[in-house]
């Protein structure tokens, strides 16, 4: 300030300027879009996991009368709401079981007999929207009188890619009364 008169010294007011330099900003707007880019991935990742394997199972089932017994006909459905293909397990992947229901003499209903059907899809899969249907038929012997019906259920395993060794399993049953 020597080059001012000293009688005009109190007119400027000198500021010193403390923000800092543009690439600065630059640093910290590029931090806060890379954490927000691992955010977006993780939370991204977290919605794959959570909702892309899901499966909507179902059974439904009849009886028929026949000379030696009843056939029971179950047609079991399978529908992936997910957004990925779901493979069933190798080893039990779908089965189907119907089980006899009796009223026992205390009048309480009771599981009898069971019979099952292994792998009813095979080695198959579900795409994302697709829906897999059959029918699986039940030869059965001659009801007995204390006999309601049976119960029929579906268990659908699928491997957990996430955790090695580990399934996912889906299930539904439906009561099919005796003709």
């Amino acid at each position: 300030m020597q080059f001012l008169h000293p009688a005009y010294r109190h007119h400027f007011i000198f500021v010193h300027h403390t923000t800092p330099p543009s690439d600065t900003w630059l640093n910290i707007v590029l931090g806060a879009a890379a954490i927000a880019t691992v955010l977006g991935f993780a939370g991204g990742l977290y919605l794959a996991v959570r909702y892309g394997r899901k499966l909507s199972v179902a059974i439904s089932g009849e009886t028929h009368p026949t000379p030696t017994g009843v056939v029971i006909a179950a047609r079991p459905s399978v529908r992936a709401v997910g957004v990925f293909r779901v493979h069933f397990n190798e080893e039990r992947g779908a089965v189907i079981r119907a089980t006899e229901v009796y009223i026992n003499d205390d009048g309480d209903l009771t599981d009898g007999r069971y019979w099952e059907r292994d792998d009813v899809f095979g080695a198959s899969f579900v795409e994302g929207g697709e829906e897999l249907t059959t029918t699986t038929l039940f030869q059965l012997p001659e009801p007995v009188s204390r006999l309601v019906g049976w119960r029929l259920s579906i268990e659908i395993r699928i491997r957990n890619r996430f955790i090695p060794g580990s399934s996912w399993s889906w299930a539904d049953q439906v009561f099919v009364p005796k003709p």
